[in-house]
C-alpha cells in the first residue's frame, strides 16, 4: 500500500513491472512536504514514512550520476556509468575524463531524461569522470575510478558458459546438494567468483523492501511536475 498525503491524500498510480518491483508516478500539485507512505503486509517497510519537500524550482543538484564506471573499471573495456537530469530546462550535460590516457566517451540519451555513458580507458591508474552541468561540475564530480589492468589479454567473460541441475529455476530440494559446471575453456585468463543468495520465500518481511528513485528525494522536485519512484519486494515474501 503506498499512500502520498500533503493535507490531502494524493492520487499515485502504479505499475507492475514484474519479479515484485512496482513503480510509482504521482503529481505534486503544490509546494510544500509530502509524507510518503509505503506498507507491506500492513507494516511500515524501512524508511517509511517518508518526507519529501516539494519546492516551486529544482534545487541545486539537478543532474544525478550513478555506476560502477564512476569507481573503477578494466582497461579496454567500457566503464558505464548513468546520468538523470532532474525537472525541465536543466541545462547542457557535458562530460569528460584525465587519467594516464585518453578515453573514448560515448553517450546514449535515452528519452526519459537519462543518460546511459560508456568510456574506454586504455591504460591503468585512477581516472577523474567529468559530469558537467553548463560547464559545471554537478555535485561529487569529479568521480575518481581506479582502472586496473585486464586478468589477462584473452579476457572474454561473454564466452563464459554455466549449466547443470543447480541453475534450474525449479525442482531442486532442501537438504539435498545439487551441482552445476561453468566451462571458462574460451574465456581466457581471468579469476572466476561464484556467490549464491537464497531468495526469501513465504511469510511477510517488510523490512526487505526497498524503494528508491527520485520522487522520495528529500530536496529538488518541483510543484507540477510528475516524478516517480520503484518499490523492490522481490525479497519482502509475501504482502500487499
Amino acid at each position: 500500500m503506498v499512500t502520498i498525503l500533503e493535507g490531502l491524500e494524493e492520487p499515485c498510480k502504479r505499475k507492475d513491472v514484474g519479479d515484485g518491483v512496482y513503480e510509482f508516478e504521482y503529481y505534486p500539485t503544490t509546494p510544500g512536504t509530502y509524507t510518503i507512505t509505503i506498507t507491506w503486509g500492513g507494516q511500515h517497510i524501512p524508511r517509511s514514512p517518508i518526507e519529501v519537500k516539494i519546492g516551486s524550482e529544482a534545487g541545486q543538484q539537478k543532474v544525478r550520476a550513478w555506476g560502477p564506471g564512476l569507481e573503477g573499471g578494466v582497461v579496454g573495456k567500457s566503464a558505464d556509468f548513468v546520468v538523470e537530469a532532474v525537472g525541465d530546462n536543466v541545462g547542457t550535460l557535458g562530460f569528460s575524463v584525465e587519467g594516464p590516457s585518453q578515453a573514448k566517451i560515448e553517450c546514449d540519451d535515452k528519452g526519459d531524461g537519462s543518460c546511459d555513458v560508456r568510456y574506454w580507458p586504455t591504460e591503468a591508474g585512477e581516472y577523474a569522470v567529468h559530469v558537467l552541468c553548463n560547464s559545471e561540475d554537478i555535485q561529487h564530480s569529479p568521480f575518481m575510478a581506479e582502472i586496473v589492468n585486464a586478468p589477462g589479454k584473452d579476457f572474454y567473460p561473454d564466452k563464459v558458459k554455466a549449466h547443470g541441475p543447480g541453475l534450474q529455476s525449479s525442482g531442486l530440494a532442501v537438504g539435498k546438494p545439487t551441482e552445476f559446471t561453468v566451462d571458462a575453456r574460451q574465456g581466457g585468463k581471468a579469476p572466476l567468483k561464484i556467490s549464491a543468495q537464497m531468495n526469501i520465500g513465504a511469510g511477510c518481511h517488510p523490512n526487505k523492501v526497498k524503494v528508491s528513485g527520485p520522487g522520495v528525494a528529500k530536496t529538488g522536485l518541483k510543484a507540477f511536475e510528475p516524478t516517480y519512484f520503484t518499490v523492490d519486494c522481490s525479497e519482502a515474501g509475501q504482502g500487499k
